[in-house]
């Protein structure tokens, strides 16, 4: 997967764990193997995106926008880093503490901890 840089993926952590698994799941029926294929890759993809979901508040972040790339620290070591995907936001601005940013983003993997 293009999204993952470095860490442990879902998929790899579920396979050590349980072992190898398959995963049914019909909606439509694709018409030739290539499309299949495509189908399978996407939802995979989609699954491993949201295997780290983090929900997150800053003082104000007003270039932060759905997809922005966001880099975490002080969250613990398996969390910490870059590679996370803001995938919903909402910017608010009040009297008393001014320019918030709430965030929510996904990541794929999950750092080695020695």
């Amino acid at each position: 997967m293009a999204e993952i840089s470095g860490g442990r993926a879902g998929p790899q952590i579920v396979k050590k764990a349980l072992g190898a698994t398959t995963t049914l799941r019909v909606r439509e029926a694709a018409l030739t193997g290539e499309e299949a294929q495509a189908w399978a890759k996407a939802e995979m993809l989609r699954r491993a995106r949201r295997f780290v979901s983090v929900v997150g508040t800053t003082r104000g972040s007003p270039d932060m926008i759905v997809g922005s790339r966001l880099t975490l620290q002080q969250v613990g070591a398996p969390f910490e880093g870059s590679g996370y995907y803001v995938t919903r936001i909402r910017h608010t601005v009040d009297l008393v503490r001014g320019l918030r940013t709430y965030f929510e983003a996904e990541r794929a993997t999950v750092n080695e901890v020695t």
